[in-house]
């Protein structure tokens, strides 16, 4: 009777187990903070692709180690060559709140030598992520490692994965930020018509401390040894949420511009503002963009922020807008821009088809009202993201040349 008991204390603990947090508070309801469905090919909103450290622009160019197949990304290193696959965002570590970050994966061949795959919520220095290696004694083992500013801080060695990498399965790991915070690993799949979600691994820092930042890019990395051939990562969906309803922080702030308008019928560059690179893990986002004036009243004048890789424009002198402080905002301008890319990805001074991706548009028109990019509304979320390593970059075209151009623009900052 008494075994009874037990087993159904034990059942009961299981089942509603996963109602609380690491805090016991109860957890009622998610927040889905990101997710990357792996049906839709890469795009430079959604992801990054790096090859020994090197930015590769998928917009722009074909590089042989990324191919979309379908339902997953299959990313293949050449011969000593690692590439990296994380998200462009950085999901907000809410303060209080547990956050939960899944990734589906699997490789085509058993690890040998120096291959190593690292999968979890890591930027290259900071994070926890499960790495397997081609020196793990087995297809179905791997360590999970928690870093701090590039170092290694925490290695729970050869955890039982409960499938090979070799096979797709789903990858969680659960965790608050906290260096009090422990960390739990699962790995998902099915059998026999039934879900499993066994747990393989709990990790803590023991007193010591963790990442630096709790927001993380979701990653993937795979790194082939100099004698391996043929190897990919099948990288599947991913995301991020968070275990309860939150409700994000904005800060709101506008900066102005003025500029002239060189050209008339093409695209041309006005102004360029960015996130302050040394505080690459706040969130923001453009809200709006206004033309408040223009010089000739007979004119049409579009304008739109579209965001480049930093090596694409030569926007340059780059300080804090004098209507923010840099105390209080992250964001950057820059007055001297003359270079963007065109679709095609070719550098120039003007361009009838812009590359990058759109943030914002704004116009006026001699015969009538013009129209601003953004609206909002209470039951969608909408993403106008200008990312850490590029340039938001304010696009002009006039119907007439030597016209100024006065606007402003509306970012909401996350921290």
């Amino acid at each position: 009777m008494a075994g009874e008991h037990l087993r159904q204390l034990r059942r009961q603990a299981t089942t509603t187990e996963g109602w609380t947090d690491a805090f016991d508070n109860q957890v009622s309801g998610r927040t889905n903070l990101i997710d990357l469905a792996a049906h839709y090919p890469a795009s430079p909103e959604r992801w990054r692709l790096f090859v020994d450290g090197t930015r590769q622009l998928l917009q722009y160019t074909d590089p042989s180690q990324y191919t979309h197949a379908a339902d997953v990304h299959e990313i293949s290193p050449a011969s000593g060559e690692e590439v990296v696959f994380r998200s462009a965002e950085r999901p907000r570590y809410t303060v209080q709140y547990e956050l939960a970050a899944t990734w589906a994966f699997s490789v085509n061949q058993a690890l040998e030598g120096d291959d190593t795959l690292k999968v979890g919520l890591y930027d290259g220095s900071d994070g926890w992520y499960l790495e397997h290696r081609g020196d793990h004694p087995d297809s179905q083992t791997g360590d999970i490692v928690t870093e701090r500013a590039g170092s290694v801080v925490k290695r729970v060695e050869d955890v039982n994965l409960n499938t090979p990498v070799t096979e797709f399965a789903r990858l969680k790991v659960q965790t608050g930020w906290y260096n009090i915070t422990r960390q739990v690993w699962e790995r998902s799949y099915s059998q026999d018509g039934e879900q499993k979600n066994p747990e393989i691994a709990r990790s803590d820092m023991g007193g010591d401390r963790g990442p630096e930042t709790g927001n993380l890019n979701l990653y993937y990395s795979i790194e082939a040894d100099a004698s391996t051939t043929g190897l990919t990562l099948n990288a599947g969906s991913t995301a991020q949420v968070n275990l309860g309803t939150t409700v994000p922080f904005l800060r709101q702030k506008t900066q102005s511009f003025d500029a002239t308008v060189d050209n008339a019928d093409t695209w041309e560059p006005i102004y360029a503002f960015r996130v302050d690179p040394d505080r690459e893990i706040v969130n923001v986002q453009v809200v709006n963009l206004d033309i408040t004036a223009v010089s000739d009243t007979g004119a049409d004048v579009k304008t739109m922020v579209m965001a480049f890789d930093q090596s694409k424009t030569d926007a340059s002198g780059f300080a804090t807008p004098p209507e923010h402080s840099a105390t209080n905002s992250v964001i950057e301008e820059a007055g001297s821009v003359s270079t963007f890319p065109d679709s095609t990805g070719t550098v120039g001074t003007t361009a009838d088809n812009p590359g990058g991706y759109q943030l914002a548009f704004s116009s006026v028109y001699s015969s009538g009202t013009g129209v601003n990019a953004v609206t909002r509304t209470g039951s969608r979320t909408r993403k106008r993201p200008i990312f850490n390593g590029d340039i938001g970059v304010v696009l002009a075209y006039s119907d007439t040349a030597a016209v100024d151009v006065s606007g402003e623009i509306v970012t909401e900052q996350d921290w």
